[in-house]
């Protein structure tokens, strides 16, 4: 979504939201921008994202407005352009964002981390999780690991 101001700050509010769909999360994407154009996301997962893309296209932006309208007063008048991306069956793209369910990251993480049987490692930002779903998440845990081969091939010192 794209806008004029930061017509957040106006309420005291932010651009960064957390909460049980149909938007479960957003966040601006132009902090450092000073041109008087601001994006910010909306994104939606998992039964969230299939309940919006089931929406009928000329309805779509009215009721991401209305539901995002709860938490940002006055957000229609604000919107000055917004764009619906359907991740999973965008041609190049074919997926999402990964988040970890209750008792993945306990379940999951371990193996992760150590690998299997020491030929099999893992990177990506599914496998971070200060940065999961994120590219600094990727370069933190492709990092991670290639740091600790490198120990492990005695290239670099423990």
């Amino acid at each position: 979504m794209r806008f004029e101001k930061r017509f957040w700050e106006e309420f005291s509010s932010s651009p960064t939201l957390t909460e049980d769909g149909p938007v479960d999360v957003t966040w601006e994407t132009t902090e450092a921008d000073k041109k008087r154009d601001y994006a910010m996301v909306a994104f939606s997962g998992a039964d969230d994202a299939r309940e919006c893309v089931g929406w009928p296209r000329k309805g779509k932006r009215r009721r991401y407005m209305s539901a995002l309208g709860e938490v940002y007063p006055g957000i229609q008048k604000q919107l000055r352009k917004s764009r619906f991306m359907d991740w999973p069956r965008e041609q190049w793209t074919k997926a999402s964002y990964y988040f970890p369910r209750l008792n993945e990251v306990t379940r999951w993480g371990p193996f992760w981390k150590a690998g299997y049987k020491d030929y099999l490692h893992f990177a990506g930002e599914h496998t971070s999780y200060a940065f999961s779903g994120y590219m600094e998440g990727a370069l933190t845990s492709g990092y991670r690991l290639a740091r600790r081969l490198a120990v492990r091939d005695k290239v670099l010192p423990a």
